[in-house]
């Protein structure tokens, strides 16, 4: 696992960029993500500082590469959706394997998102005092 997550970070290849952007969103909501989720996700966790687009084709070939790698888990499942009160289906896509969490404590991204998720609750705490 750790050699292909090696891989990844060496490429320039958009669908890799996809896995390693795909895995960073997964740690950062806990292991669990919607599928419909990923692209705005993905920006969040990169702050719009990305050089390509996450397709949807670059998605599912992202996915198709983590379930064969045994790296997560997906499954069609009803979901709700607040603003029409209707029930849709969707991925549910599981982080499987926490080696990857330790693997990427390195990943300077998921770095930077955490220590700007930090400030902004310590400022939104020290506003409230």
């Amino acid at each position: 696992m750790e050699e292909f997550l090696d891989k990844l970070y060496s490429s320039n290849d958009e669908v890799d960029k996809t896995v390693l952007d795909i895995l960073r969103v997964l740690i950062v909501f806990n292991g669990v993500i919607w599928k419909s989720e990923i692209f705005d996700s993905i920006l969040k966790v990169r702050r719009g500082h990305i050089d390509y687009l996450p397709t949807p084709d670059l998605v599912k070939k992202a996915i198709k590469i983590l379930r064969e790698k045994n790296i997560i888990d997906v499954e069609e499942r009803p979901r709700g959706d607040l603003t029409t009160g209707k029930i849709t289906k969707d991925l549910l896509i599981k982080l499987k394997d926490p080696r990857v969490n330790s693997f990427m404590l390195r990943d300077e991204i998921l770095k930077e998102y955490r220590a700007l998720v930090y400030n902004e609750i310590q400022r939104a705490i020290k506003n409230n005092d």
